[in-house]
């Protein structure tokens, strides 16, 4: 008996342990705007999960972005306004001049439509995580493929490939004010798919005189045209209200730092914007291994600032469009290789007026009428060669003209005008090398 018992102990001993699979699911990102294996991709690439975000606040994409490595995600008075920084880019101050409620550098889209403007500059009206699946976040400088302003991308993306209709709402309260009520919804319309999104947020700030109030309404469908087309439907409508307490001197902050700046109490500086976007996307599959992606959009702005002593009307429109191919031109065990060729052409421009600030309002008195606007036009053409499977070699570049121009209106007669053109071919350059990593390390990870 104890012979057969120490036969089988030495059995169990020096059997091949079972080895444990862990199957990981396959991440298609848009980096290269078209859809690839994330693990190939030339880029510093990190994709965000609803999971990631779904319990938190969702006032802003710093409930979405913390811990993103190589992303610095800050909001000033814990609302909207947030400072976004991307290995260095989009770093952006803390005074009285440092573009409130705004960042430059980074270019953020919803759905693959951009919220950056042509000058480069993002406001984050739209940055809105209710019925968003994921954010994909290039940590990369991609201006190659998205033009200027593009030090990194922010993509947020909803989910549009629902088997069933659905409905959710929920609201949430906290400290210092704050109550957000929220819904979403998936419908059918035939072989359609839609979300229908409605927000309201409320937020009376850590520190005085930092009150943020935003109500959103989002709307997206898409249904198939035939077996290779797709069209696509978008729109956005924001109301949003921030107040803003400005900087304090290293005193005031050592004293009580939940304090506003005086000046900025007394003049009610705030920002209240009203913004519409829609669009159409048109997406059709071309042969066995080819894709066309285009885009047309319109978004009107009426803004409203009390901001620096004065009162401030802003009317912006903002139209642009973008197309792109990709084509996979050899695809064989030994050698794949793939073409994307494109172009984006955005405008935005509209009237400015100063007029004096009477208590917190607008005083009757005009003391600036002018005009801005940007354009910004860029094609490109990036080739990806992958000899072997485990080498990615990417070759890319890109020709922008951006172009602004500047028309001041007062004194009348007469008119003073300044316009300003920049251009420039941006190459690229990548390589990728995929480890057998991940297969040694399931190897080594035993039952």
């Amino acid at each position: 008996m104890l012979f057969h018992a120490l036969i089988s102990l030495f059995a169990v001993a020096t059997a091949e342990p079972e080895t444990l699979l862990v199957p990981l699911p396959e991440v298609v990102v848009t980096p290269t705007r078209g859809a690839e294996e994330a693990g190939k991709v030339p880029a510093a690439i990190s994709v965000v999960p609803k999971s990631r975000f779904a319990s938190a606040r969702q006032i802003s994409l710093a409930d979405a972005l913390q811990g993103v490595p190589g992303t610095f995600v800050q909001s000033r008075s814990g609302g909207q306004d947030v400072r976004i920084t991307i290995r260095g880019f989009g770093a952006r101050g803390n005074g009285e001049r440092s573009n409130t409620g705004n960042m430059r550098g980074i270019r953020v889209l919803t759905d693959g439509i951009s919220i950056t403007e042509p000058d480069g500059r993002t406001s984050l009206d739209y940055a809105d995580l209710t019925g968003i699946d994921r954010i994909e976040v290039t940590r990369s400088n991609v201006s190659t493929l998205y033009g200027n302003a593009s030090g990194g991308v922010v993509n947020m993306r909803t989910n549009l490939a629902f088997d069933d209709p659905y409905g959710e709402a929920s609201g949430r309260a906290g400290s210092f004010g704050f109550h957000r009520e929220q819904g979403a919804g998936g419908f059918a319309v035939g072989q359609g798919r839609g979300v229908l999104v409605l927000t309201n947020t409320t937020f009376d700030g850590w520190r005085d005189h930092s009150s943020a109030s935003s109500t959103q309404t989002r709307l997206r469908f898409t249904t198939p045209l035939d077996e290779r087309s797709t069209l696509g439907v978008l729109l956005d409508g924001a109301w949003n209200i921030n107040r803003y307490p400005g900087a304090l001197t290293r005193a005031e902050l050592d004293s009580a730092p939940e304090q506003a700046n005086p000046a900025n109490v007394a003049r009610d500086e705030r920002r209240y914007n009203r913004l519409g976007r829609a669009a159409l996307t048109f997406d059709r599959t071309i042969g066995e291994a080819g894709a066309l992606a285009t885009n047309l959009f319109v978004e009107p702005k009426v803004l409203q600032r009390s901001e620096r002593n004065r009162f401030r009307d802003f009317t912006r429109y903002h139209v642009g469009g973008s197309a792109n191919g990709s084509f996979l031109l050899a695809n064989t065990p030994a050698f794949q290789a793939r073409t994307l060729v494109g172009a984006d052409d955005a405008y935005q421009d509209g009237a400015i007026l100063f007029y004096n600030l009477a208590g917190t309002g607008r005083g009757p008195t005009l003391m600036d009428n002018k005009g801005e606007g940007a354009s910004n036009f860029g094609v490109f053409v990036q080739d990806e060669l992958t000899p072997g499977g485990r080498l990615s070699l990417l070759l890319g570049a890109r020709y922008d003209a951006v172009a602004y121009n500047y028309r001041s209106f007062l004194p009348n007669p007469p008119v003073s005008s300044d316009h300003r053109n920049f251009s420039r071919v941006s190459p690229k350059l990548g390589v990728s090398w995929l480890m057998k990593l991940l297969r040694n390390l399931t190897k080594n990870l035993r039952l």
